[in-house]
């Protein structure tokens, strides 16, 4: 399926400009989440001092539901290995895809499918969508 967009009529060289190219791309980034979407339920964990000098993460209320899609990456050659909240380093399972404007963090966990996960690393904001790097939890 190809996505064709027209050159907005005050730019007929094609360059749409900087803010038209943004709300292009989160009109993309909103259909291509909405071919597979589901409504993920995120947890924010903190990290809490304990009493004998180390720290344990610490749940706090979850967030509203939110719709996101769920990508399996592309293992080339080599799998990507994330080190998880507790340390341990497990393979990336899933890449998770949301708006712009969605609210994740980086430890975060959630349970899709009976599987529980974490978010184990952010990709750089690029005003469009935000992406996430997921490994199994516990």
């Amino acid at each position: 399926m190809s996505i064709v967009i027209p050159n907005p009529p005050e730019a007929p060289s094609g360059y749409a400009g900087f803010d038209n190219e943004i709300d292009i791309q989160r009109k993309i980034t909103i259909a291509y989440i909405d071919t597979k979407p589901s409504m993920i339920t995120l947890i924010p964990r903190v990290r809490a001092k304990q009493s004998t000098g180390g720290f344990a993460f610490q749940e706090l209320t979850p967030r509203s539901p939110q719709k996101m899609r769920l990508i399996e990456p592309y293992h080339g050659t080599l799998p990507v290995v994330l080190t998880g909240s507790d340390g341990v380093q497990r393979e990336m399972e899933l890449m998770l895809l949301g708006r712009w404007d969605c609210d994740l963090e980086k430890y975060d966990i959630f349970t899709y499918s009976g599987q529980a996960y974490e978010i184990a690393q952010l990709y750089h904001f690029n005003g469009y969508e935000q992406r996430a790097e997921v490994i199994k939890f516990g």
